[in-house]
């Protein structure tokens, strides 16, 4: 059946459905990249911080709860380390 097809109820069934997969399969992802020694991070196409994992956090010397999202990461890697 098309979306278009569906009820409003059909629509957030399946949506909450979605949701609930998703973070049944991202949950032991996120556990393991929260849990390893190594830096792991995520940045825009710009370079802007998206993520930080708590042993990069502690790394590069940021609180655990810092908002890093205005954070370039020019500011944490070396000039020509890394390629956007």
């Amino acid at each position: 059946m098309r979306d278009e097809d569906k009820t409003k109820k059909q629509l957030i069934s399946e949506l909450t459905e979605l949701r609930q997969h998703i973070k049944k399969i991202s949950l032991p992802l996120i556990h393991t990249i929260e849990a390893t020694t190594d830096l792991v991070g995520m940045i825009d196409k710009e370079g802007n911080t998206l993520y930080l994992n708590l042993a990069g956090r502690r790394i590069l010397g940021y609180d655990d709860e810092e908002d890093l999202s205005k954070v370039n990461v020019t500011e944490y890697c070396p000039e020509g380390s890394i390629s956007i």
